[in-house]
């Protein structure tokens, strides 16, 4: 039976710090994209909202697809290969890897556009506080919260996609798929 990643290989230790640092990535981006969303004001931010909402679905997808595949890899593993989903080394398909890897892509670029976004003049429609009374200072302080927050998450997704990248490089094409 096979393993995936560098654990078919024989390198446990590399193998499993690999993996603490990648399930550490994804759970450490999805943690501060929902205390940023904590921060964000929908009816008087809706852009910072919008960005927001769909970034973290993205993120969810494929972490979802992440956690199916994963599980059913432990069922495979815990049954001798006769529940669950088994394929070779880089035999993933297309469409699997397209799920991990564009949804963390896809949620890194809209923090990205939601940092440039956020940089905009106190007032602006991005970060409007249009029924509250808020100082210039509060609104400063506010908006560098949730800056603290895209950037911790913007680095976590990068890595989320590095780790993803280097799996697939890694694993390489299935030798079924070589022949």
């Amino acid at each position: 039976m096979s393993r995936s990643g560098p654990l078919s290989r024989g390198t446990y230790v590399f193998g499993l710090v690999g993996t603490v640092l990648h399930v550490a990535a994804w759970v450490v981006a999805l943690i501060y994209d929902i205390l940023l969303g904590f921060e964000i004001k929908q009816d008087q931010s809706p852009g910072a909202w919008t960005y927001w909402i769909w970034g973290t679905i993205a993120l969810g997808i494929g972490l979802a697809g992440i956690l199916v595949t994963t599980l059913l890899h432990v069922v495979a593993f815990c049954t001798d290969g006769k529940w669950g989903l088994i394929y070779p080394e880089g035999g993933a398909p297309p469409w699997m890897m397209t799920v991990f890897i564009g949804g963390a892509q896809i949620s890194l670029i809209l923090t990205i556009l939601q940092m440039i976004a956020s940089t905009g003049s106190p007032g602006s429609d991005f970060f409007n506080y249009p029924n509250e009374t808020v100082t210039l200072q509060e609104q400063k302080d506010y908006r560098e919260q949730q800056r603290n927050f895209m950037v911790v998450s913007m680095v976590m997704k990068l890595y989320i996609v590095q780790f993803l990248k280097n799996n697939q490089e890694w694993a390489g094409p299935a030798a079924e798929l070589t022949k």
